[in-house]
């Protein structure tokens, strides 16, 4: 199963799928600069997840295994796509680092 994944603005697929690897040495996740493969049980079963960037702001998607068709719901959550920076008002160390880090997302496994 396939999916491509728009998202509203750039994204550091590293520092936002890095959090996800249980130690350097995990056999379920793999991570570099233009892809991740993640291996996870989900509600559904067990499933594992290709995520490959296009570019800075598009993601291609395949899963596989029983829980597949859940993996690929969760992509863009998994993402930080749900991340809304509307209201958000840091102040102090927060404030003064969001410039640095506007392509930083918080990913949601569920």
């Amino acid at each position: 199963m396939r999916r491509s994944i728009a998202l509203n603005d750039a994204v550091d697929f590293q520092r936002v799928l890095r959090p996800i690897r249980r130690g350097a040495q995990d056999p379920c996740f793999r991570l570099n600069r233009a892809e991740a493969v993640w291996t996870t049980n989900t509600p559904e079963g067990a499933g594992t997840l290709h995520l490959q960037r296009k570019n800075h702001i598009a993601v291609d998607a395949e899963a596989y295994g029983p829980g597949a068709q859940w993996l690929l719901t969760q992509a863009p959550a998994l993402l930080g796509a749900d991340d809304d920076a509307e209201g958000f008002a840091p102040s102090g160390v927060v404030a003064d680092m969001r410039p640095k880090s506007a392509d930083l997302r918080f990913g949601r496994t569920n």
